[in-house]
């Protein structure tokens, strides 16, 4: 599909966004290739916004798994006694591949456990090893809130949901990058982890 600037305004594509796309020559390009040229101009967050607006739902569930799970190490670096947020992902992960032991009622549980290791990060005195930890557990939080949200997901995902939680994982590794920590006090490859994370959406798309 070529994209329009008809088509980013109706998606409510935020106006930086759009008038970097604009300015620069993206308007027409097929919806993969627009992608993939975000990526490589390292437009991490940009680029994750549009996959999400050609992916179901669960594609959607899916890809905020695999970006969630690249940044759960910040939280339980932090947080070593806390897996609720591991634990949500395992069972996100089990209904996916429709196992018979998880129901929707598992996923609302998970959720809510998830939502209470966010808002505890969220709450202590800000560092950058505890913002990125809070990043972390709300990307699984949102990752959640897709898969119960069978109501305002069904087709396709034009929430905010999906955006976020890979939004929240981009924003741990740059927090953590910016800082030159991770929770072994080395330096993360962040570029490699974030394109990695556009690389699985894109695969999503085929």
């Amino acid at each position: 599909m070529k994209i329009t600037k008809e088509w980013l305004i109706e998606r409510q594509a935020c106006k930086p966004s759009l008038e970097y796309v604009i300015d620069n020559w993206y308007i027409g390009l097929e919806h993969k290739s627009f992608i993939q040229r975000l990526k490589l101009e390292e437009r991490y967050s940009d680029a994750s916004w549009l996959i999400t607006q050609f992916l179901t739902k669960k594609q959607c569930v899916a890809y905020s798994v695999y970006a969630s799970k690249q940044v759960l190490k910040f939280f339980e670096a932090i947080y070593p006694n806390d897996n609720k947020p591991r634990k949500t992902i395992d069972i996100i992960e089990q209904w996916l591949n429709i196992s018979k032991d998880i129901n929707i009622d598992d996923i609302k549980e998970a959720s809510k456990a998830a939502y209470i290791s966010y808002i505890t990060a969220a709450k202590k005195t800000y560092s950058p090893t505890n913002r990125a930890a809070s990043s972390a557990a709300r990307a699984v939080y949102y990752t959640s809130s897709i898969a119960v949200d069978t109501e305002h997901y069904s087709i396709d995902c034009i929430d905010t949901a999906p955006t976020t939680a890979a939004f929240d994982a981009l924003d741990s590794i740059d927090v953590i990058a910016d800082a030159n920590l991770d929770d072994n006090g080395i330096k993360i490859p962040a570029k490699k982890i974030k394109t990695s994370i556009i690389n699985e959406g894109m695969l999503l798309l085929r």
